[in-house]
């Protein structure tokens, strides 16, 4: 019976220290997170781009996003590192592949302060495209770009924060 009860007693004593390393670990990796007064590393990744709707504008397309005049292909990350002070230009765009073809393009600044380096971020940017020529002339095609924005961390941040927080 004693035995039982020691089992017992051990194994809530290693459920409690397990919840509290998972617990440090968390704070950890958020004090890391906001610890902003050096350089930090973002990951963008273009996530998705889709056609929301079009009147007879196109068929055939070229999509395309640029980070701070660097090509960011679908699919791909990159990696930059900047300051809370710094900001991140983008420019997507659609270009029909015609003889002539119909180009849209918007830009977007994006502050660095104004991001959430904790969740992470997702930037929606829409262009419009407008037929030049022929019977649609003034028709639209409208695309959509997702583009992900967080903050890499790395372990060893994450593990010197630890090493500086007490056990409440």
């Amino acid at each position: 019976m004693k035995n039982k009860i020691w089992l017992v007693l051990d194994i809530i004593i290693i459920i409690v220290l397990i919840m509290i390393c998972i617990n440090l670990y968390q704070k950890s990796k958020r004090l890391a997170l906001l610890d902003v007064e050096q350089q930090i590393e973002l990951e963008v990744t273009l996530t998705d781009i889709n056609l929301l709707n079009n009147q007879s504008v196109g068929n055939n397309w070229d999509t395309g996003v640029k980070v701070n005049d660097t090509f960011l292909p679908l699919g791909k990350t990159l990696n930059i590192t900047t300051t809370i002070n710094d900001s991140m230009d983008f420019v997507v765009g659609a270009r029909e592949i015609d003889n002539i073809p119909d180009v849209g393009i918007t830009t977007h600044t994006v502050e660095i302060k104004d991001l959430d380096l904790v969740e992470g971020n997702t930037l929606h940017m829409e262009v419009a495209v407008r037929e030049n020529r022929g019977r649609y002339t003034g028709n639209y095609a409208y695309f959509e770009f997702l583009i992900r924005i967080q903050r890499k961390v790395k372990l060893v941040d994450i593990m010197n924060k630890i090493t500086q927080i007490q056990v409440e």
